[in-house]
């Protein structure tokens, strides 16, 4: 009975607890009030990417001299024939980002003074003033002044040598080139018959040393022979006139024993005896003398023999090596004949190289001269650019360089944000893209950047890796102030030329997507298609049109 009573006391207690509840936010809805904003519908690119946050921060602007007159008055003197390199440009403005105007004491010191030529007689205006673009900066003195014009008339006339130098070169270029080209093929024509000829002249040689050889075997062989009939002749004669010299004593012997023999008959045997021995002794000594000459001759091609068998090696190892070396050459001047215009084309490649290299020098020196005098007029270096003066980087008496500024202004139009990036999405960062850049105090806006620098350092937290990223702000940024925080998206994803409009601004039943369009002052609900969004935006393909006006709707407490 009891525990029948607590249950309905249970249930009574549940019922008046929900209906309180009920009760409660009802009233809680009843106070809820709903905030409208007219949108737009807007026309461009929908983009998605890394987003980091990140504060704005004002640049700077430096006027600087930059021209390095020291160098050019070193290669001036160095030779008068040299080409000089200056950078073009007297006054250069660098924009660098942040408040860099404290270091007027490290710039007045000037540490690179001494390879100045301009010197300052006297500056005009101090740190913390505001100037004018064309106010007085300072004053140059006019010993100075002429002395970096001659410098620089110098460096117009050294370029002009050094072009003309530049053209001979060209021209002698043209003809060693045109040179090669006929010699190639008037080489390669004749290739064929060149090759041969050595061949023959290879082989003539060869021939020549074995018939040196083949005669001296003959001449060898022969010799003895002839040696061996000129003794026999010498023998045969020998006997021939001692069979004379017999019958002549014969005779002799036989006349003195007869009588009656005529006085006439004594003198003629008398003289045909004398005859007979002079013969024979005559004959013997021709044929000595023939002999020993034989003997020596056979002595000299015996000696010289040795030589004509390395003549004829030599021969044979030069017709080896020069086959060789012909068919080199032949080869070659086959292929240079074939490659001829090649050949020259390569010569001809960059020909205009240097002469055109010096005419831009040339003209940079003039533009250089033009300028400067342009920059030192009556000896008074103005202002190039209107702001705050931040510092000052020359005191009087020091000499204008091209490494420190002349002056350094606050510059309001110069605005940079530095994000930080995760290691994770640092590959998707490059330099010189374009990024996109939300600031909080105009969250309606896009303004755009490009990434002017990356570091090389990490910025290490307790957890993750990263690198600071810096991004040059472009377009109208009058409205940036120092400090402003903003989130800058860098791109990963594009959908370019797309109806889109603010992600708040679409509202979704079930499957379809509706927004509430202004039209003549009253909001109608029309169904939309949608498309990509970027976590911001989101693309409208069917139902809006670029400009339309939509509301945004948000609920906040009474």
């Amino acid at each position: 009975m009891w525990n029948r009573k607590i249950v309905i006391a249970i249930g009574v207690i549940v019922i008046v607890g929900i209906t309180g509840i009920g009760i409660y936010w009802g009233t809680k809805e009843s106070e809820a009030e709903v905030v409208t904003k007219e949108t737009t519908v807007e026309h461009g690119n929908l983009t998605v990417g890394v987003t980091e946050n990140g504060t704005a921060e004002l640049g700077t602007v430096e006027q600087k001299f930059s021209i390095d007159l020291s160098e050019k008055e070193s290669n001036s003197t160095t030779t008068s024939t040299q080409n000089t390199n200056g950078s073009s440009g007297i006054q250069e403005m660098n924009m660098t980002a942040g408040n860099n105007g404290g270091n007027n004491s490290q710039n007045n010191s000037n540490s690179s003074s001494e390879s100045g030529i301009l010197e300052v007689e006297e500056v005009y205006v101090s740190e913390g003033q505001v100037v004018e673009k064309g106010d007085n900066l300072l004053k140059l003195t006019k010993e100075s002044i002429n002395e970096a014009r001659k410098i620089l008339n110098d460096a117009v006339k050294s370029a002009e040598l050094t072009l003309k130098k530049a053209k001979i070169d060209r021209k002698s270029t043209k003809v060693s080139a045109k040179y090669e080209y006929e010699e190639n093929i008037t080489t390669g024509k004749n290739a064929k018959t060149d090759y041969n000829n050595t061949l023959s002249s290879l082989q003539n040689a060869v021939n020549e040393a074995q018939d040196a050889i083949n005669e001296a075997d003959k001449r060898i062989a022969a010799i003895p022979n002839k040696i061996k009939k000129l003794q026999t002749q010498k023998n045969s004669a020998s006997k021939t006139a001692s069979t004379k010299n017999a019958n002549v004593s014969s005779d002799r012997e036989t006349g003195v024993g007869m009588q009656g023999v005529q006085e006439n008959e004594k003198v003629e045997n008398s003289t045909t005896d004398n005859s007979t021995t002079t013969e024979g002794t005559d004959t013997t000594s021709g044929v000595d003398s023939q002999i020993s000459a034989l003997e020596s001759e056979l002595s000299a091609l015996k000696k010289n023999y040795s030589n004509l068998v390395s003549q004829l090696s030599k021969a044979k190892s030069e017709q080896i090596s020069g086959k060789i070396t012909a068919k080199e050459k032949y080869d070659q001047a086959v292929l240079n004949y074939e490659n001829a215009k090649e050949i020259y084309d390569i010569a001809m490649d960059g020909i205009d190289d240097e002469v055109n290299e010096a005419k831009e020098a040339l003209a940079e020196a003039k533009e250089n001269l033009a300028e400067f005098e342009t920059f030192v007029l009556d000896g008074i270096i103005t202002t190039e650019y209107a702001g705050t003066i931040l510092s000052v980087g020359y005191e009087e008496g020091d000499t204008l360089n091209s490494d420190t500024a002349i002056t350094t202004y606050a510059d309001a139009e110069a605005v940079e944000v530095t994000v930080s990036v995760s290691q994770e999405d640092i590959s998707n960062v490059e330099i010189g893209e374009t990024v996109n850049i939300v600031f909080t105090a105009y969250e309606e806006e896009i303004y755009h950047g490009t990434v002017t620098g990356i570091t090389n350092s990490e910025s290490s937290s307790s957890s993750t890796v990263s690198y600071n990223v810096t991004v040059n702000v472009t377009g109208d940024v009058s409205k940036i102030y120092e400090g402003m925080t903003a989130n800058v998206t860098f791109v990963t994803k594009e959908l370019k030329d797309v109806i889109y409009v603010s992600n708040k601004a679409v509202q979704t039943e079930g499957t379809k997507s509706y927004v509430k369009k202004v039209s003549n002052g009253e909001a109608e609900k029309i169904e939309v298609k949608t498309g990509f969004s970027n976590g911001t935006c989101v693309e409208i393909k069917e139902g809006l049109s670029e400009g339309d006006t939509v509301l945004i709707e948000s609920q906040v407490g009474a």
